[in-house]
């Protein structure tokens, strides 16, 4: 039968709609990959960083992380293979090595921390005249000779700097800076005790610790005053 429409319909051929397929499914294509490409970025410019170029710390990881464990692995302070990844045990020999180099301990490895690792800073046993009641040698804590004095009787019952109650059983010490909890054991003539810093003090020139009266007592310097301990951390 003859077609009247003045303007037939053209049915779209099997190839071309083959063709309009393909071509979307490949502009989708590209979508992801540059997605993908554009977050890949970061993880591929931090792998290649080199020791010194940025702060480490839990739970980064890259090749200047392995730089880090390979150094403590040479010191002796890290005791696992170095994997790039910054996890607890990284961490903690970080945190050792803070403490035999007199840095501030916080397990992170900051510029003064990358620093010391470069300039391959001897422990504080070693460096003559080191300040700070911070410890030595990579085995061992290095002590040293502090003035310390007590308190308590007058002051019980009230809040120290720290938050605790000042009694006469609390084992702590008064420091001007160390932070609140930091464990300091002390030695004087055979006797040992620890402590964890609980106050802000002490004020006299040339004293180091302020004893709670527990500690004193248990040290032996209460009817002394004042004497000269050893200190570690």
């Amino acid at each position: 039968m003859p077609n009247d429409d003045p303007n037939p319909r053209i049915p779209a051929s099997r190839p071309d709609r083959i063709a309009g397929w393909a071509a979307a499914l490949g502009i989708l294509l590209v979508l992801v990959c540059v997605a993908s490409a554009g977050a890949s970025v970061g993880p591929t410019a931090t792998a290649s960083a080199r020791l010194g170029d940025r702060t480490l710390k839990q739970p980064m990881r890259g090749h200047d992380v392995r730089q880090l464990q390979n150094r403590l692995r040479r010191l002796g302070i890290l005791k696992v293979p170095a994997t790039g990844r910054f996890l607890s045990l990284t961490r903690s020999a970080v945190r050792k090595y803070q403490r035999t180099r007199c840095l501030a301990v916080d397990g992170v490895a900051g510029p003064s921390t990358l620093r010391a690792i470069s300039s391959n800073r001897r422990a504080c046993s070693s460096r003559r005249g080191a300040g700070g009641g911070g410890g030595g040698g990579s085995r061992s804590p290095v002590r040293f000779s502090r003035t310390v004095t007590w308190y308590g009787p007058g002051w019980y019952g009230r809040r120290t700097a720290c938050g605790q109650k000042l009694t006469s059983r609390l084992m702590g010490t008064a420091h001007k800076t160390l932070p609140c909890g930091t464990v300091v054991h002390f030695r004087y003539k055979g006797r040992r005790a620890t402590a964890r810093v609980v106050d802000r003090g002490p004020y006299a020139r040339g004293v180091e610790y302020d004893l709670t009266w527990a500690v004193a007592r248990k040290l032996g310097v209460i009817s002394i005053g004042r004497a000269e301990v050893r200190a570690s951390r």
